[in-house]
């Protein structure tokens, strides 16, 4: 998750304190893992797997404390602040969530454990959850690695979103090719108070259509797709000898405040319009 959301692979020095608890539950195991197979039935039938390897007391508790943590931690590192396509945001929660499904499984389990209600031979209980979960998630990262790269879900499984609305593939074709030909020459981007019913009414369809070809056809919800626009004006503006500020360019673009101006363009563009500014300038 860690390299999806920023790009950053493991290094073992740096990371090593992390699999400290697959290393320690890995050598606690060991002397049971080096019994032939006919000692590990005797110790299975006559005593529990736990008299044979030393394990903190209240294990149990300790890795479910070091879950939730972990959940917590992927969401405020690598979500909350993530700045890249839509999408694969959308799917970096969806990992998240199905962390936090198997987590959840856990503390469901010990609860019940705890309180009597469960026994530990139904600790398949967990196995079931999270088995449930890694399905799910292993199925689009083998079968449709494009979801990493910031792939519409409609786009994959196109049924799931748009399998009622009526709109061939043809329709939302020419669509598509009549709205790209209109924010070009007509350019109604520029208009601060444009809205996605304005799409709509220009293209001559309903509202969920036009969101609709947008989304399927720039994978891009309407702000984003008009954003886009608006920001290739900025920088036209920036770049040219004028005596335009920040502000003014802003509202030259489209934007009805410089908050969402500078917001969208480092979003776009990487950068803030001032050092874009100045950059050119120092050219």
């Amino acid at each position: 998750m860690r390299n999806v959301a920023v790009k950053s692979k493991i290094i073992l020095k740096k990371d090593i304190i992390h699999f400290a608890p697959f290393i320690y539950v890995l050598f606690s195991y060991l002397p049971h893992y080096f019994l032939s197979s006919s000692e590990k039935m005797e110790i299975h039938e006559k005593q529990s797997v736990s008299d044979l390897i030393f394990i903190f007391p209240h294990m149990e508790l300790i890795i479910v404390i070091l879950m939730v943590y972990y959940t917590i931690y992927i969401y405020m590192d690598y979500i909350k602040g993530f700045e890249g396509p839509p999408h694969l945001k959308v799917w970096l929660k969806v990992m998240c969530l199905g962390f936090f499904g198997v987590v959840f499984s856990y503390i469901i389990y010990y609860s019940l454990l705890y309180t009597g209600v469960l026994k530990k031979e139904y600790d398949y209980f967990i196995t079931t959850v999270m088995s449930f979960f890694i399905a799910i998630i292993s199925f689009f990262a083998f079968n449709k690695p494009e979801i990493f790269d910031g792939k519409a879900m409609n786009k994959l499984l196109p049924f799931i979103k748009y399998k009622k609305t009526g709109l061939s593939d043809s329709i939302s074709h020419e669509l598509k090719e009549k709205l790209l030909t209109l924010m070009v020459e007509e350019k109604p981007y520029l208009n601060s108070d444009f809205k996605l019913m304005d799409v709509a009414d220009l293209l001559n369809i309903n509202r969920h259509h036009a969101s609709q070809v947008i989304n399927q056809h720039f994978e891009l919800n309407f702000f984003d797709f008009v954003n886009h626009y608006r920001i290739e004006k900025a920088i036209e503006l920036l770049e040219e000898d004028n005596d335009l500020n920040i502000t003014e360019i802003a509202y030259e673009s489209g934007f009805n405040n410089t908050v969402s101006f500078n917001k969208a363009f480092k979003k776009i563009s990487g950068t803030t319009p001032s050092n874009y500014k100045k950059k050119v300038s120092s050219l």
